[in-house]
């Protein structure tokens, strides 16, 4: 067996030089490689792929870990430091939490302190991550986890200012809503005026009309 430095070397040759990025393509072409890889040296083949700066193997590296099924408990501090040393944006945020992050946190609701601590941390993109990786993703979007620890990160993010953290928040509400509608629409009525109106809209798309003109009655009352 080959050792990781030149398995990862012929994978990312293989992916930067091919005309478009198929995963399936080059999943196959080193199928054998893979398969003989323990569940570490999985790991620090995916350090590989996004520790690179390229998209195209971040992309890879994340299905590379959800096609290896390897959610392990023992093994989420490496994808908890990678989340801060290796996801610089709100697009790499979002591939990491949904292939990466959100297997871990649904299987083990421990984690939830971990997710919390992110909501503190400097790094914009593991702010975002806290809420992020809350969502499920799969042919739709939807919410596995429990509502407390939506609402907990929901209350920690809601007065930050940056745009990818207001619009995260707002997505998590609004998907919070087709798993948790009462709770949601009473947390929504709670911080009618805490809440910035780019998270407040995203909350509601989910909603039927009437549930969103009387949230909007309510804030508009309670900003008189």
């Amino acid at each position: 067996m080959e050792n990781i430095e030149e398995l990862a070397d012929k994978v990312k040759c293989n992916i930067l030089n091919a005309d478009e990025f198929n995963f399936m393509k080059i999943n196959k072409l080193f199928k054998s490689q893979f398969l003989k890889l323990k569940d570490i040296e999985k790991i620090m083949l995916f350090e590989k792929m996004i520790d690179s700066g390229n998209f195209k193997l971040f992309s890879f590296g994340t299905l590379f870990i959800k096609s290896s099924n390897i959610y392990i408990l023992e093994y989420f501090h490496f994808f908890e430091n990678f989340l801060y040393e290796y996801v610089n944006e709100w697009y790499e945020c979002d591939q990491y939490c949904y292939r990466v992050l959100n297997p871990f946190v649904e299987r083990y609701p421990l984690l939830y302190k971990n997710i919390l601590n992110w909501t503190k941390a400097s790094c914009i993109y593991v702010k975002r991550a806290a809420a992020v990786c809350l969502i499920h993703s799969s042919q739709t979007f939807s919410i596995n986890v429990d509502y407390e620890i939506v609402d907990a990160v929901c209350e920690e993010l809601l007065d930050e200012e940056h745009l990818h953290i207001k619009k995260a928040v707002g997505w998590l509400l609004k998907y919070s809503y087709l798993s948790y509608p009462e709770q949601t629409i009473s947390f929504i009525n709670n911080h009618l005026l805490q809440m910035n109106v780019i998270t407040f809209n995203y909350a509601m798309e989910k909603m039927p009309i009437e549930n969103r003109n009387e949230l909007k009655r309510n804030r508009f009352i309670q900003n008189k």
